[in-house]
């Protein structure tokens, strides 16, 4: 059980900064929970959620002013303009962004949660199926006079943090008829992350670091509050493994929309890769602990199927991000990336290397067709990620690039297989690079491997991996493109191969 030693804010202040919001001074309310913001106390959970709707509330339209309908009388006309003025304004939003961001410098990720949707909630010691914050959460709020009254329980019947992400859930208020109605949003509602939810994506995500920072004995870093974020199995024990709806917004994070900075757009998707990136290295934590609390398989299975999908840029980014810490999860990604992308569909591994294993069907929530009682409780001392043999790795290595020699077709088959030569190229230069820093690093002492490298075994795979199988070969003169004088994919694998063979000289030198 999680041991809060913070205390609540008084109710003196809470009234007041109460009274700030009931009557439309979001600006106030927010100046005096900013001063109260201490080691010592920590925000109730509705002013979270209150903090979390205006950070949410779309600022109103360009050149659109709001407007008061013509035909009132002018006492019903100011009273109309008094309803709108209790509604957050435009200078509230970034306010209260700032304001979450600044109470994870000061208190508990508990204590910023815990007025969040989540699924169950787990201690460091395992399952615990009860209210993670026991009898300091208390047992009833005081009522909401806000205008917000209406609009925050959905919040509270959400299944987890992922729906305050999603386009639609906030919308902005508007008169119609001398009604207050629901304005149409500027985007889709099934949106998976809303035009507006960004921020509250990278604070989520804030929250979740810190608590991973936190030390826990015997136990890799993990963050157990993101794990509440995640189903449990039917069984109620054992790893989880539906990750689905973390993926999609973690992924979600790569797609090019047309709310990124049009003036600055790589800086601005960069940004939001970062997002993506730092979320999956969440979800790749959880999966290192022993016994693992998220499944491997099928975590590994649902990451690579989706990374088919992604355009050279952030594909690079993912692999060059991730950390040493996560090496033997880098060497299974890249394995079955490889073995699957390289081909029609199938493995093309000897034996002795796992197959890829397919995407896991989801039948409804903590459901999974492929997910049997034995891969639901892995041992204990199991390496979640077991490094290949070397065999089967060398036979990757050496397996000719078979896609096509240009990107320019995922525009139309983003999902085809095999995948383009530059894809696979450079996924064979991060996996070469990957078992140099294992080798490095004194992780891969293994005498099979030091023969590959010193017999040239393992320079002459690269070699082989490198040339386009039963297409034009790699050699000959090849140009810059005329048209945007930027390289061409051919170019780039060629590159790839260049880069490998250092990595390779540098391992030959220090075996």
């Amino acid at each position: 059980m999680v041991e809060l030693t913070e205390r609540e804010i008084p109710l003196i202040q809470r009234g007041i900064i109460d009274n700030c919001f009931e009557e439309g001074q979001y600006e106030y309310g927010m100046d005096v929970l900013d001063k109260l913001r201490a080691q010592g106390y920590k925000p109730p959970p509705l002013h979270i959620r209150q903090l979390l709707y205006i950070s949410l509330y779309p600022p109103p339209r360009p050149k659109c002013a709001e407007r008061v309908d013509v035909f009132l009388s002018p006492q019903k006309a100011q009273i109309q303009r008094q309803k709108q003025d209790l509604w957050p304004k435009p200078g509230s939003r970034p306010l209260a962004i700032a304001l979450l961001n600044a109470f994870i410098h000061t208190n508990s990720p508990e204590c910023l949660t815990r007025g969040l949707p989540y699924h169950s909630y787990i201690d460091n010691n395992g399952v615990k199926d009860v209210d993670p914050f026991g009898q300091e959460k208390p047992l009833s709020e005081p009522e909401d006079h806000s205008p917000m009254r209406s609009e925050l329980p959905k919040m509270q019947t959400l299944k987890d943090c992922w729906g305050l992400l999603k386009g639609g859930l906030v919308k902005r208020k508007k008169w119609d008829r001398s009604q207050l109605v629901d304005e149409e949003p500027m985007e889709p509602e099934n949106a998976i992350v809303g035009r507006y939810a960004w921020p509250v994506l990278e604070w989520l995500l804030q929250v979740f670091e810190k608590d991973e920072r936190r030390e826990r004995e015997n136990s890799p870093p993990y963050s157990a509050l993101l794990l509440c974020q995640i189903p449990q199995p039917r069984s109620r024990s054992g790893p989880r493994w539906d990750v689905e709806q973390p993926l999609q917004v973690a992924f979600t994070c790569f797609s090019i929309r047309d709310d990124l900075d049009p003036k600055n757009l790589y800086a601005s998707a960069k940004t939001r890769w970062d997002l993506g990136l730092r979320f999956i290295s969440l979800l790749v934590n959880l999966t290192l602990t022993r016994p693992a609390l998220l499944l491997p398989t099928v975590f590994l299975s649902s990451l690579t199927t989706r990374l088919f999908d992604l355009p050279i840029p952030p594909l690079l980014a993912f692999f060059s991000t991730i950390p040493t810490t996560q090496t033997l999860f880098k060497i299974s990604v890249l394995d079955r990336y490889i073995s699957t992308g390289n081909s029609n569909g199938t493995s093309t591994q000897k034996s002795g290397a796992a197959a890829p294993r397919p995407r896991p069907k989801f039948t409804g929530r903590g459901t999974a067709d492929d997910v049997s009682a034995e891969t639901a409780t892995p041992d204990k001392y199991k390496d979640p990620y077991p490094l290949p043999s070397r065999d089967s790795l060398l036979n990757l290595l050496s397996s000719p690039l078979r896609g096509p020699s240009t990107s320019d077709s995922e525009e139309l088959f983003p999902s085809s297989l095999p995948l383009p030569r530059v894809k696979v190229a450079f996924a064979k230069f991060h996996l070469i690079s990957a078992l140099c820093s294992l080798h490095l690093s004194r992780q891969l002492v293994d005498s099979e491997w030091t023969t590959a490298v010193t017999e040239g075994k393992l320079r002459q795979c690269v070699l082989d991996g490198f040339a386009s199988g039963g297409n034009a070969p790699m050699g000959g003169n090849m140009v810059v493109d005329g048209e945007s004088g930027q390289e061409t994919d051919e170019q780039k694998v060629r590159g790839c191969m260049k880069s490998a063979l250092e990595m390779v000289k540098v391992w030959e030198t220090t075996v």
